[in-house]
């Protein structure tokens, strides 16, 4: 999950990188308290997300040497 690899690669991120990631995956996960959340919301919110942790994926490549 997003979660583990934040927790595993976040050292990698810079501080604003991993903020991002942070800040916007709190974002999704209140709108999944609510149980039943606005879809347009929702979507926006994932989209946000996704885009942010892209920068775990970076890291990641770096990590194994690929990048």
């Amino acid at each position: 999950t997003c979660s583990r690899s934040l927790e595993a690669f976040g050292a990698s991120l810079t501080e604003v990188d991993r903020y991002d990631i942070e800040n916007d995956l709190r974002s999704v996960e209140a709108l999944l308290a609510i149980g039943t959340p606005p879809v347009d919301q929702l979507r926006e919110a994932i989209i946000k997300l996704e885009t942010s942790s892209h920068q775990i994926y970076e890291a990641m490549i770096a990590a194994s040497g690929g990048g």
